[in-house]
């Protein structure tokens, strides 16, 4: 019995075990693209925030308005990533067996899994700010 139980369920089992690889992948995509993203934004700021520690606004300041940033692109992003989940799920009903294909509760998880993304992305290169010299930042132009 047990061997036919899991022919009955082993190509259902295989497909959600490759989609979970690749939601795996896809986060540490949207991890290292959102980094690549901030870091670029950062160094090319490098002169506008230099001035602005010039003028004395804190550095934490200062980081803590990148990351506000990238929160908010996190929070679009996530929003239409629900909507088009949510039409995309009926694609999905098929080989799901025992929840629904729009669990609010894998929503949710998601959608904090990937703001946390987000947010530990735009905070690694925005903490480089307070290691930004202002008169050095100003020569440098």
């Amino acid at each position: 019995m047990e061997r036919i139980m899991a022919r009955s369920v082993g190509d259902r089992r295989t497909v959600l075990g490759l989609l979970g690889v690749f939601a795996a992948v896809t986060v540490l995509l949207a991890l290292t693209g959102t980094w690549s993203l901030v870091a670029f934004l950062v160094a090319d700021r490098r002169r506008e925030l230099g001035l602005r520690q010039a003028l004395g606004a804190g550095g934490h300041r200062l980081v803590r308005g990148i990351v506000h940033e990238g929160a908010r692109a996190g929070v679009a992003g996530v929003a239409a990533g629900i909507v088009g989940g949510l039409f995309a799920s009926r694609l999905l009903e098929r080989i799901l067996w025992e929840t629904e294909p729009t669990e609010p509760a894998v929503y949710a998880a998601g959608a904090l899994l990937l703001l946390a993304v987000v947010l530990l992305a735009s905070w690694l290169p925005a903490r480089r700010v307070l290691a930004v010299d202002p008169v050095e930042a100003l020569r440098a132009e």
